[in-house]
């Protein structure tokens, strides 16, 4: 069975892992077009340190649509 795009797009579970991390038990999935307010609130909450290393435009809503528009528009 090939795998398409499609096919991750309708079912995401297909590709998600989980793992434990100190216990507490982590999903990992694809970003969807409805995760725009989680993403906006992870980037909101970045460190200084850490965005001297980002080439991010912005780290608000904004830049979470736009993340989130194009990780599903063009993956």
């Amino acid at each position: 069975m090939v795998l398409t795009l499609d096919d991750i797009d309708k079912n995401p579970e297909l590709i998600s892992t989980t793992d434990y991390f100190e216990g507490i038990l982590i999903n990992f999935r694809p970003l969807l077009l409805t995760d725009e307010k989680k993403l906006a609130h992870f980037l909101e909450n970045l460190g200084s340190q850490t965005r001297k290393f980002s080439t991010r435009n912005g780290y608000d809503l904004n830049e979470a649509r736009d993340l989130c528009f194009a990780i599903n528009r063009y993956d």
